[in-house]
């Protein structure tokens, strides 16, 4: 094969290089029109690996030919452990070049099983290629797979897991590639996936994610993905009743919302926001997780909202945190949430219009749509419209609404779908007449 003798000798050099230096920073393809040096193309300088690009393919269609000759005999274990050894140089090139490829992610985990790899060193170079392509999905599902391996020999008595530092060098890489990389869904989907595995052994990560979470969003205003995931931390608080917020968020919210003269304690500010309950005695359930929820209302949101103009993704973000309000209000105090709205006939003219349309978006567009509003006067009002929590959302999401209202054409259309939503899916009317 043409260019075998050198694709052989780059390959060996790679993975001597990466042997040797366990600080290597990154790996990258160096664009060249030629060998014109008449040097090897393996670049290596402080920590920092690269290749360049004239001999890329012939060292992958390499790879490849000497890879898809072995992989079944792999796979039904019929190759013997010095050849195993001698196969890894091979699949470290190719997943360099290109990690997007299966099958060569599948015949590292075979030799991880035969203990040819450690799970250590895996982790190592998978971090590697994702420092050459980010959002790689596949570098991604083989650290976790990773990951499960190590806890399930540690939970076993067969190996030893220092937790924490596993847990901090997985956020600081879901860092590094969510901030390499713009709107990295794979990075997320991995950070939350971290996240999940490793509360219950660190609860104390709910309180150092929000504080993350809240940087992050603030200096990526329109990145969905990052809203998302302090979304799913916000709402794994309400179930660590232990767990406290720092005193000077909840002060500002209190201050902000004019609560000062019922900070006495956690259960008084819960009887004076929702009323007594029948789960009254649950309160720490309840009261932290409002709390946070209208910190992130009226703080955070805000503060985006004021220094940003015209992002989508904090509107979308607003919609979240008053639901999730409005659910934990309602279960608190016993009763259905938004009993009269017209979530069925919506439905159905969603069904109708496309599942890639957005049912508010549409309604707005459609001025011909004249379906039948929820009613605004009822006899007696529910539980939760007599509380205070209500007036102090209704007035929050008024002023909300008419201040971005004037803000551009686009904030206003923004202000109207959210006015649209807050009355037709949640049931929340605030009766500003945008809707004709």
């Amino acid at each position: 094969m043409e260019y075998a003798s050198l694709s052989e000798k780059i390959l060996r050099s790679i993975q001597k290089i990466i042997k040797n230096d366990p600080e290597i920073e990154d790996f990258g393809i160096v664009p060249t029109d030629d060998n014109s040096r008449n040097k090897s193309p393996v670049l290596y300088e402080n920590h920092h690996l690269g290749l360049e690009s004239w001999c890329v393919k012939y060292v992958y269609d390499y790879v490849c030919a000497k890879l898809m000759q072995v992989r079944s005999n792999l796979t039904e274990n019929k190759i013997v452990s010095s050849i195993k050894e001698d196969l890894n140089y091979l699949l470290i090139g190719a997943l360099l070049i290109n990690p997007d490829v299966t099958t060569f992610w599948n015949m590292k985990r075979e030799l991880v099983k035969s203990d040819v790899l450690n799970c250590e060193g895996e982790l190592s170079f998978s971090k590697l290629v994702l420092t050459k392509k980010p959002k790689s999905n596949e570098a991604f599902s083989y650290r976790r797979w990773l990951i499960t391996l190590s806890i399930n020999k540690y939970r076993t008595g067969l190996g030893f897991l220092p937790l924490h530092s596993l847990l901090d060098s997985e956020l600081a890489l879901c860092t590094q590639t969510a901030s390499s990389s713009p709107n990295n869904y794979h990075s997320w989907t991995h950070r939350e996936w971290i996240f999940s595995l490793f509360l219950p052994h660190f609860p104390s990560i709910v309180i150092t994610e929000l504080e993350f979470s809240e940087q992050w969003i603030n200096g990526h205003v329109s990145e969905h993905s990052g809203y998302h995931y302090r979304q799913v931390v916000i709402h794994s608080y309400r179930h660590h009743k232990n767990l406290r917020m720092p005193v000077d968020c909840f002060y500002r919210v209190s201050t902000k919302l004019n609560l000062s003269d019922q900070w006495g304690n956690f259960e008084e500010l819960l009887v004076f926001l929702l009323g007594p309950s029948a789960k009254i005695k649950e309160y720490n359930y309840y009261v932290s997780y409002i709390l946070l929820l209208l910190y992130e209302l009226q703080d955070v949101i805000c503060y985006i909202d004021k220094e940003y103009i015209e992002h989508e993704s904090l509107w979308l973000h607003r919609r979240s945190i008053i639901y999730k309000l409005l659910e934990i209000s309602h279960d608190y105090l016993g009763e259905q949430m938004n009993p009269n709205s017209n979530l069925t006939e919506f439905n159905s003219l969603s069904s109708e219009l496309g599942a890639s349309n957005n049912i508010i978006t549409s309604i707005s567009n459609d001025t011909n749509y004249k379906g039948t509003q929820a009613k605004i006067f009822k006899s007696q009002p529910t539980k939760f419209e007599s509380t205070s929590l209500c007036q102090i959302l209704y007035d929050s999401e008024r002023d909300f609404i008419k201040r971005n209202s004037l803000r551009s054409a686009l904030q206003s259309e923004y202000a109207k779908r959210y006015e649209k939503w807050l009355k037709y899916v949640v049931g929340f009317n605030i009766d500003l007449c945008f809707i004709d």
